[in-house]
């Protein structure tokens, strides 16, 4: 049975609690086994919310601090939000919600946006591929000049 000394040495759980330790009494966490998170910032859900739906808390205040406190989206307002992956798609139920009148989506991937419509997208924006040597500014002009979903002009 061959065993590097080096591997016996190397705990990647010390390697972690090395790197916490500045930072360790701020966060007031502790790293045993996974991590130990003190009480004071855990919350208990109620039983009448399941675990899927208590994961979905974070990204869901994310996009609500979006949309309505960074954004300061008002009713009846036109909404584009880059990115249609979790929190985009989050971001776009809470625009509608809110009560935007119209929500564009704009990404790179042509599923997702397909699948932001279905949910709460009015309508998307595909960009086209960058050409070679273009300069990012001209780039963004043609994207801009070829939007072809109607909503945006």
């Amino acid at each position: 049975d061959f065993r590097c000394d080096a591997a016996v040495r190397w705990n990647p759980l010390r390697l972690l609690q090395a790197a916490l330790r500045p930072v360790r009494r701020a966060l007031r966490i502790q790293v045993r086994g996974l991590a130990d998170v003190s009480l004071a910032s855990c919350y208990p859900l109620p039983k009448s919310v399941t675990l899927e739906e208590g994961a979905l808390l974070e990204p869901l205040a994310v996009a609500v601090m979006a949309v309505s406190k960074i954004g300061q989206m008002k009713a009846n307002s036109n909404v584009v939000i880059f990115g249609a992956g979790p929190v985009g798609l989050l971001a776009m139920s809470v625009a509608k919600a809110l009560g935007a009148r119209t929500v564009i989506a704009v990404d790179i991937i042509e599923s997702r946006l397909q699948f932001a419509k279905e949910l709460a997208a009015d309508d998307y924006f595909l960009p086209g591929k960058m050409q070679e040597g273009e300069a990012r500014m001209v780039y963004s002009r043609r994207q801009v000049s070829a939007c072809m979903c109607s909503r945006c002009r």
